[in-house]
């Protein structure tokens, strides 16, 4: 099932970050590897993303990997539109 959320950080250096979806209560979040982006503009902050979930077990004190990452947009301060 597919997931939309937006990139809360993004490091293009090391080409990773994390991603946040306020529709789930509490807050999700999930680690983004600039690798698994699979259509869209450049990944950047506040970028709108949707992404498929790892399924493997997520290990204590880690974030769950998001895959198949299509950027739709580039929210403006974060807010949707």
């Amino acid at each position: 099932m597919k997931k939309l959320g937006m990139v809360s950080s993004w490091n293009p250096q090391k080409f990773v970050g994390t991603i946040i979806c306020r529709d789930a209560n509490p807050v999700e979040r999930y680690f983004l590897f600039g690798s698994r982006v699979i259509s869209g503009p450049e990944v950047s902050l506040n970028a709108l993303v949707m992404f498929d979930v790892d399924q493997r077990p997520v290990q204590p004190g880690k974030l769950p990997v998001a895959l198949r990452v299509e950027v739709l947009d580039v929210l403006p301060n974060g807010r949707q539109s």
